[in-house]
């Protein structure tokens, strides 16, 4: 038989890693819409801005806290553009990324709605908090505009 001051205490303790389990799956889940199969139908509800990418992926892996942090700022400052992430490697990823030309891994897209259609425009800027903040917020007031000053792609490399 158990006493009863350890049985109390064994069970504040489970109760608290509990809770404390609870509070840690919330924070790690910020509000990055993980997309597997219909993408349009979000991008055709407001702006969407989208990293297309692979698990094994260095780049990608060094992006993703950004990414978190970039959708939990968008939410808190009421940005309307999502944050969304789609894995190429996926059965359901693999057809969308192909659907965007996707050929990179990470590439991040701007979609939008225009005309009944979803648009885009590929971001190719720097990777830190604020200027994906600026381009998502920028995106939230009119993605047409950053369609016309996005920079031109850069040019191949040399053979």
């Amino acid at each position: 038989r158990i006493p009863d001051t350890l049985r109390e205490t064994m069970q504040a303790k489970f109760v608290f890693a509990a809770v404390a389990v609870m509070l840690c799956m919330t924070a790690a889940s910020a509000k990055v819409i993980d997309v597997t199969d219909d993408l349009d139908s979000i991008a055709m509800e407001g702006p969407v801005l989208v990293k297309f990418y692979a698990p094994w992926c260095g780049h990608c892996k060094k992006l993703a806290p950004t990414w978190d942090q970039l959708a939990d700022k968008v939410e808190a400052d009421g940005t309307k553009t999502k944050i969304a992430k789609v894995d190429c490697t996926t059965t359901g990823g693999k057809a969308i990324c192909g659907k965007y030309g996707v050929r990179g891994y990470p590439t991040l897209k701007l979609l939008y709605a225009d005309d009944g259609k979803v648009d885009e425009v590929q971001y190719k800027g720097h990777r830190t908090l604020d200027a994906l903040h600026k381009f998502a917020v920028d995106g939230a007031g009119d993605p047409k505009a950053l369609k016309q000053t996005a920079p031109p792609p850069p040019p191949p490399p040399p053979p």
